[in-house]
């Protein structure tokens, strides 16, 4: 995965904040992401 500097030293620097680490957030987002339902056509 690739994201700019900026949006990496931002997701790390909130992390931190949270007592996590940039690898946390983005394993939580991925399950999060395929664990729920994808939008149904007449909601996107």
């Amino acid at each position: 995965m690739r994201v700019s500097d900026e949006v990496w030293t931002a997701a790390r620097e909130q992390a931190e904040k949270n007592g996590e680490t940039v690898s946390d957030v983005v394993r939580r987002a991925l399950v999060e992401y395929v664990t729920t339902s994808p939008p149904q056509e007449s909601e996107r």
